[in-house]
Order: structure tokens, then sequence, then C-alpha cells
């Protein structure tokens, strides 16, 4: 909602996720209350640290951290940093177009769901730990 011509559009520019703050690409990933707890929760189920909140800097954490496609804490974290994105987008485009609500709870278990989906489909052997955590 940050774009001029979006803003032309539409006459609300509040996040349709928290409600409280303009609706910027930098607050929809992860300064909202809802996104980052959705991130917050994805990653620590996954067992990954990250320092940044800001978009920019999770950006650049992750290009920098995440280049070892064989590593499961990097493929987890690209995991968990891929599937917040897409669910807090889809929310928000399911808030914004067809006026349905989930609560983050919901989005959580959905996360879960996917990462696991993702783990089971890939092709690098994980280790026993991930396996039990993710109930390979």
């Amino acid at each position: 909602m940050d774009r001029p011509h979006v803003q032309r559009m539409v006459s609300i520019t509040s996040c349709v996720l928290c409600g409280v703050q303009p609706e910027t690409h930098t607050h929809l990933f992860f300064q909202c209350g809802f996104s980052s707890a959705l991130w917050v929760h994805l990653l620590y189920k996954a067992g990954v640290s990250c320092p940044f909140s800001q978009w920019d800097d999770i950006l650049q954490w992750a290009s920098s951290n995440f280049r070892h496609k064989t590593n499961s804490s990097h493929i987890l974290g690209c995991y968990a940093l891929s599937t917040s994105v897409y669910l807090t987008w889809q929310e928000r485009n399911q808030r914004v177009f067809n006026n349905t609500h989930r609560a983050v709870s919901m989005l959580k278990d959905e996360g879960v769901k996917t990462i696991r989906s993702l783990l089971l489909n890939h092709n690098t052997p994980m280790p026993q730990t991930v396996r039990s955590e993710w109930n390979l």
C-alpha cells in the first residue's frame, strides 16, 4: 500500500494484518506484529536464530548465511524465510481482496506443515535431530 498508484485506489493505507501502522514493504515484512509472530515461530521451530528484524537486514543475513544447499540449518532457514514471506503475503491478499481473515496461530500451523512437506521432498538426507523435530 506504500506505492502512490495504490494509495490513490485504496483509501485505507493501514496494515491489514495489524491495523496499527501504515502498510509499507518494510512494515509488512517483519515489523508488523502479525508477520513477526509467524517469522519468529518458524525460526524457533527451525532452530535458527536471526539477529535482525528489518527486511533489508534479514535479506542480507539470509544471502550471507544460507549458501550451503546441503547444510540442514541453511535449508531450514531458507524454508522458514520463504514460508514466512509466502504466508504473510497470501494472508495480506486474502484480507484485501477476499475479506477473509485467519489468526496467526493458523498460519503458524500451516507454516510448520509447509516446511515439513518441503523437508519430506528434499533430496538431501537430514540429521536425526531434524528428522525427529519435524517428524520425518
